[in-house]
């Protein structure tokens, strides 16, 4: 507090920078918040608090991480999810380890009593925090386990799925190779029928002897050119006899 030219006293600080710690209940608090990170501290844990307001709260025992609230039973977060700072005189205080779900292996929330505030009780908190550690431990290792045996199993399907798809694919390609095959084939005997029909039209066009005359040279090269033609078309006048090693197939743009 300060006068400026005798107008009255004025406050050093914005209303946003007053102290948040002040009330009886967060001096209480914060002092077992101390007292609570010392006995974790002699054990190898660590308190971990986060946030303007104190309401972060961790606790690492070796590599695993557990939440932590402590805070009057009541106590909430906004709708933005913020914490508020409690004024007034000490009060009832929560301690809760975890997501505060009933756990068997330790006991997770802790609350003052009349027969006994928790400050009589910060042994046997952090005792049960440390079981909490050993139990969330144990939890995730059979959870990362049934995640090995889940992924496991994935890759089992996922290898079958794709030798069972690499075996339709080639069944598929053997049925394609052998229809080419086949298509081949009966297109070379239509090519040999189409070559018997042109021998056996040049054939009945000589022996019917109609043409006269100068026609009959015409005729004669025109034969020589249709047989021609037929040899050409003639798959067996043309080596293309054996069975092919394959046949194109055509692939699949997909």
């Amino acid at each position: 507090m300060r006068e400026l030219n005798g107008s009255g006293p004025l406050s050093c600080s914005p209303s946003w920078d007053k102290p948040l710690f002040e009330s009886g209940f967060e001096k209480r608090r914060l002092k077992l918040l101390n007292s609570l990170a010392a006995g974790l501290a002699k054990i190898g844990a660590r308190l971990n608090v986060q946030g303007k307001e104190a309401r972060e709260l961790s606790i690492t025992v070796g590599n695993t991480g557990i939440e932590l609230a402590f805070d009057h039973p009541e106590a909430k977060a906004n709708r933005q999810g913020q914490w508020q700072t409690r004024p007034g005189p000490a009060d009832i205080l929560r301690l809760t380890i975890g997501k505060g779900e009933a756990a068997p292996d330790y006991k997770s929330v802790w609350q003052d009593a009349d027969q006994a505030k928790l400050e009589s009780r910060l042994t046997d908190i952090v005792i049960e925090i440390v079981t909490a550690g050993e139990a969330e431990y144990r939890a995730s290792c059979f959870r990362h386990h049934e995640w090995l045996l889940k992924r496991r199993k994935e890759l089992e399907v996922e290898v079958l799925r794709r030798r069972e798809e690499a075996e339709r694919k080639e069944r598929e390609h053997r049925a394609a190779e052998a229809k080419a095959r086949r298509d081949h084939l009966l297109a070379q005997a239509q090519a040999w029928r189409t070559a018997q029909d042109i021998r056996g039209f040049v054939a009945s066009v000589l022996a019917a002897g109609e043409v006269q005359g100068d026609g009959k040279s015409d005729v004669s090269a025109w034969a020589d050119w249709a047989l021609s033609e037929a040899d050409a078309l003639d798959p067996a006048k043309q080596g293309g006899l054996a069975i092919p090693d394959s046949a194109p197939v055509r692939k699949s743009s997909t």
